[in-house]
């Protein structure tokens, strides 16, 4: 299998279990229960530079990768799309060039995610990472920003090393 990160965004390659990102994107195929359940995605639509230690067979971000990714805005406009679609899969939605909780959906979906030591908070560290590194900053900072008020509300949930592992995804 081709592990190519910028072939799986252009659409004519798929990741390990057979899925292209149009699908990941079709709510058909893959509704809020695969979303949470799969594991196998969330390294593929916010590829990082570092080996995945959950599913370590997952592709690896390349400098080139990288340095394709921020010339390519409509790489970028799928990374956001895929960003969009995980924000609605915790509850949230961009309003006023914030983050903020969706009216409604934040009440039902906040308990699958908000949980201690939930496996979706080091998905979120990966999602900020990736944002930053391919070009979309700006959305990385605002989800980010979210983040922090979120965990101001929920430190014994969230807890101290979730919350520096969101720092340094943003920062370093």
């Amino acid at each position: 299998m081709k592990k190519d990160i910028i072939g799986f965004y252009e659409g004519v390659v798929k990741n390990q279990e057979g899925y292209t990102i149009d699908d990941i994107i079709s709510y058909d195929v893959f509704s809020d229960e695969k979303l949470e359940e799969n594991h196998c995605y969330i390294q593929w639509i916010f590829p990082l530079p570092e080996k995945s230690k959950t599913v370590p067979d997952s592709p690896v971000l390349r400098k080139s990768d990288i340095k394709t990714f921020n010339n390519r805005p409509d790489l970028q406009n799928k990374m956001r799309t895929m960003f969009n679609i995980m924000l609605n899969f915790y509850g949230l939605n961009i309003c006023e060039n914030k983050v903020k909780t969706a009216r409604g959906e934040w009440h039902l979906r906040y308990p699958v995610w908000l949980t201690t030591n939930n496996h979706n908070f080091l998905r979120i560290s990966r999602m900020l990472k990736s944002m930053k590194l391919l070009g979309l900053k700006h959305e990385s900072q605002m989800f980010y920003d979210f983040l922090c008020v979120l965990y101001g509300y929920n430190k014994n949930t969230i807890g101290p090393v979730t919350k520096e592992f969101w720092d340094q995804a943003i920062t370093k």
